[in-house]
């Protein structure tokens, strides 16, 4: 399995500015580190010491003000493509962190006769993907370290490959997620969010298992007509939930189904744990 990463003919720059933005703030706070281990461990001379106290905060402050004016990319700049080929994978899984940016996910969409690919989309440069194989599962691996989401935060899309069941685990901090598994097969998935809003919407078959854990942000779940969904909902105080009544029955304070639900071929259980926001049902 290979990657290609051609930068689109408008940002062909793009990744070496980000990278050079990435290096940067790396060194940059690794610096800050620096000094503070040392402030910490008596190292520097008393008036070092005071300089780096007072100092410090300074550096925060400058540092957030200059990711909220200058720190995102240019608009109309995308992220660099990338293809993954499928081989001989039977199985897929897709595991990624993506700290502040905002996602979209779906199906690969078949385009001039080309063959499917494992996973292809728009990820920025230094946050992967990176991929590997053992019996028959490819395992797609997307990452963004706190510095890289500030300081090169385009939004990713990702299409994965259809015909082989997938395997989702997500956590982001403070982007939003667009999940649209329509098309797809999907075992399990687990989705994770800090602030942030995810609008998923469910498969059209198979059994999936899906866990959703919002700390703050709204949710919105769409159903496809083909698939039953079960749905346990854990919420705190400043959530809400907000069902279509024409579709989902309460069974019992906090637990929603659909009709047939027991009997249906196709049937998704679905956890949500929502501290506060919206849970919508539709």
């Amino acid at each position: 399995m290979t990657a290609s990463n051609p930068s689109p003919p408008t940002a062909a720059a793009a990744p070496a500015r980000a990278l050079r933005r990435y290096r940067l703030g790396a060194l940059l706070f690794v610096a800050l580190g620096a000094l503070l281990l040392a402030a910490n461990l008596n190292l520097l001379a008393p008036a070092a010491q005071r300089v780096v106290a007072v100092g410090w905060p300074v550096v925060v402050i400058l540092a957030g003000a200059w990711v909220l004016l200058w720190g995102r990319a240019p608009a109309g700049v995308a992220a660099p493509t990338f293809t993954l080929a499928r081989g001989e994978a039977a199985r897929g899984a897709l595991e990624a962190r993506a700290g502040t940016t905002d996602v979209t996910v779906r199906a690969w969409a078949p385009s001039d006769g080309a063959a499917a690919p494992l996973a292809s989309g728009n990820v920025a440069v230094l946050c992967g993907p990176w991929v590997s194989a053992q019996d028959g599962r490819a395992r797609v691996r997307l990452s963004t370290s706190l510095a890289m989401a500030l300081l090169a935060n385009q939004p990713w899309a990702v299409a994965l490959g259809p015909g082989l069941p997938w395997e989702l685990r997500w956590q982001s901090s403070l982007g939003d997620l667009t999940l649209d598994l329509r098309g797809l097969e999907v075992s399990q998935a687990a989705l994770g969010s800090t602030l942030g809003h995810v609008d998923l919407t469910l498969p059209e078959a198979g059994q999936p298992e899906i866990d959703v854990r919002l700390s703050l942000g709204n949710l919105t779940v769409r159903v496809p007509e083909t698939m039953a969904v079960r749905v346990k909902v854990r919420r705190g105080r400043l959530a809400a939930l907000r069902p279509d009544a024409r579709r989902f029955a309460e069974l019992a304070p906090g637990e929603w189904a659909t009709p047939l639900f027991a009997v249906s071929p196709h049937r998704c259980t679905l956890t949500v744990a929502l501290g506060a926001g919206d849970l919508t049902l539709m």
